[in-house]
């Protein structure tokens, strides 16, 4: 027997150990490589490998465990009722009033309210001394009530141009509200998101704000990775021209479970778009033909569930991914890019940094950002 060994797949150490039993029962002998002997319960890349010449029997008992593939429990008419509520963040720059012509299309269409929630922090203006805290105090309020007041002026200032934008597109049924609010701007749209029961965040940046100290790139990064909500990243460089110039929209598969919950939302999401969906996975090489089985698994679900959507399973090799990604983007026309994100624990980010975080440094069309 030729004891060459040749990699199965790859998946996380919780899902290896329970394919190995199965290999082990029937006779098969595999192994695992790149295992976190430190944290195996977080560990992810773990590599299965069995003899090359057992290669057929394992991937044949392999596809009967579909793993990553389990039919979902919601039957394919039911639909996710998201709630009614976008809250866009909103500075007056350039890049949130994007923000705003797209949340404002996506609620026509949606029968969805927007909230415009702009935030402003206290002034650091301290006592030379113990005598001067009287003077101190009336400074300070009168620099709250400066920048409040500048604040009421330019939400207004916006809320005329939005208007403005809504009656020349005819998109007269979009209720907007907007709220001021003195703090740190995460934790308050964090916490209004948990609160008001929000269906979506949608997020303007620029190019600049994922610079070095730049606080708006601590603001977005840190909402998008501890929202609830869906989150769509908007970037400044982008010209809107309406919803009905976006037509296809690319969700970015790694095989997880959470792809199920994922693609029902998004499905139901950009059902009266009625746009064309691409489901891709950027695979290295290593992972082994159990990519192709997972591949074809998720090509029988869409074809299984959503029998009425507009579907293309696609999957590619390449070693670097983010190159691999922006030629699919290019040659497919997509217009909006999908990503499931999943909460990690500090260590896990410093061995393997978040793909998705990558991705939203780079990418020069909309990201809409699911949580796993």
């Amino acid at each position: 027997m030729s004891q060459k060994l040749t990699i199965l797949t790859t998946t996380t150490f919780t899902k290896a150990q329970i394919i190995i039993t199965r290999l082990e029962s029937a006779g098969i002998e595999c192994y695992l490589r790149d295992v976190n002997l430190i944290q195996p319960s977080i560990g992810s890349g773990v590599k299965v490998l069995v003899n090359e010449d057992e290669l057929d029997k394992a991937v044949h008992l392999l596809k009967e465990l579909h793993l990553e593939f389990e039919a979902p429990s919601e039957s394919k008419d039911e639909e996710v009722a998201f709630p009614d509520l976008f809250l866009v963040p909103v500075d007056f720059s350039p890049a949130s009033l994007n923000a705003c012509y797209y949340a404002i299309e996506l609620a026509a269409r949606l029968k969805a309210r927007i909230k415009l929630v702009h935030t402003y922090g206290i002034p650091d203006i301290r006592p030379l001394s113990f005598d001067d805290t009287d003077f101190y105090s009336s400074v300070v309020v009168a620099n709250l009530t400066e920048i409040r007041e500048e604040a009421e002026k330019n939400i207004g200032e916006l809320f005329l141009k939005l208007q403005n934008y809504a009656q020349n597109k005819a998109l007269t049924d979009v209720p907007i509200s907007s709220a001021l609010i003195n703090g740190i701007p995460e934790d308050i749209i964090l916490y209004m998101a948990d609160t008001e029961n929000a269906g979506m965040i949608i997020l303007g940046i620029s190019p600049k704000d994922f610079r070095p100290f730049e606080p708006m790139g601590k603001v977005a990064s840190r909402i998008i990775s501890k929202a609830k909500p869906p989150v769509l990243v908007i970037p400044e460089d982008i010209e809107f021209k309406g919803m009905g110039s976006l037509n296809n929209i690319l969700y970015s598969t790694a095989f997880d479970e959470s792809d199920f919950s994922a693609i029902h939302k998004l499905i139901s999401l950009i059902k009266p778009f009625d746009m064309n969906i691409y489901c891709l996975h950027i695979g290295t090489g290593d992972e082994g033909p159990w990519d192709n089985i997972k591949m074809e698994g998720l090509h029988e679900y869409f074809n299984k569930v959503y029998t009425k959507a507009n579907v293309e399973c696609d999957m590619i090799i390449s070693p670097d991914i983010i190159k691999a990604l922006d030629q699919f983007i290019i040659d497919k026309k997509i217009n909006i890019l999908s990503v499931t994100t999943h909460k990690r624990n500090l260590i896990s980010k410093l061995i393997n940094p978040s793909l998705t975080q990558k991705i939203l440094y780079h990418t020069r069309i909309p990201l809409l950002i699911f949580h796993a």
